[in-house]
């Protein structure tokens, strides 16, 4: 037990020195994340959960994606929680139809202290054959946050971290330190972190808020010098799976969709 928390502690840290917390201040790209949540809470221990999300890209002034998501959460333990889902995800004006992508993710929480709780976190996907960036995709994901709210506005702060590992997706052509092709193979590895820095309110039983930046940073991390992404051409000067780092201001509207004050399970178990 004290092992796994070491090692989770070490990663988050880890985790929050790639990404950078000086991020916000750099000169990159900024989008704005809108998204309406709907919880049903089936049964005491099985909730289901539909949820949409607008992104616009705000350097560009235009729809970046739209993101419809379905899951299925179930409570195994107090501390343990799993949930299976699906989603689409529609980029407007892309040739390559929408893309889909299927998911599980265990996650476990820890009392670090009487106020202070700790999650971490494994999520699985399978993405669709015209998602050309990854195929498989595993995130580590790791949560910071307040055992109970605060009384100020029903306030409930956190912070969080996601290393993505990809594999699979497009093959990228790489080059020996001549300039000379090599091989030609998927960037397989951890290659994307996102920081959150998340503020949430309860309004009442059926409604809370969330208002929260997040900061994203590609990079090469522990990957061989053949599974690299951000490849220069040395014959052309371009660069392959160039790093996409952008910073997001998002807002998230969650309903509760239980019986009476929102709550209450619609089924027994």
């Amino acid at each position: 037990m004290w092992a796994t928390r070491y090692y989770s502690v070490i990663l988050f840290f880890i985790a929050i020195q790639f990404a950078g917390l000086q991020g916000w201040a750099q000169n990159t790209s900024w989008k704005a994340w809108t998204s309406v949540n709907f919880n049903v809470p089936m049964t005491r221990k099985l909730d289901l959960r539909l949820s949409h999300l607008r992104a616009y890209d705000l350097n560009k002034g235009e729809n970046d994606f739209n993101q419809t998501q379905v899951r299925l959460s179930y409570d195994i333990t107090k501390r343990l929680n799993f949930f299976v889902g699906g989603l689409i995800n529609q980029i407007p004006g892309s040739t390559s139809g929408v893309r889909k992508r299927v998911f599980v993710r265990a996650a476990y929480e820890w009392e670090l202290t009487k106020a202070i709780q700790w999650t971490n976190g494994l999520q699985a996907e399978l993405n669709s054959a015209n998602e050309t960036r990854f195929k498989y995709r595993l995130i580590l994901q790791s949560r910071i946050g307040l055992d109970k709210r605060l009384s100020f506005l029903n306030l409930s702060p956190s912070i969080s971290y996601h290393l993505f590992y990809n594999i699979g997706g497009s093959t990228i052509q790489y080059f020996d330190k001549a300039g000379n092709a090599t091989i030609r193979q998927a960037p397989n590895g951890f290659h994307r972190g996102r920081l959150f820095l998340n503020l949430n309110s309860k309004i009442n039983n059926r409604f809370n808020i969330s208002l929260y930046l997040m900061t994203q940073r590609e990079f090469n991390f522990l990957s061989d010098e053949n599974r690299r992404i951000n490849v220069l051409n040395p014959a052309n000067g371009r660069i392959s799976r160039s790093y996409d780092d952008f910073n997001v201001a998002g807002l998230s509207i969650n309903v509760s969709l239980g019986k009476k004050d929102g709550r209450k399970p619609w089924f027994h178990q």
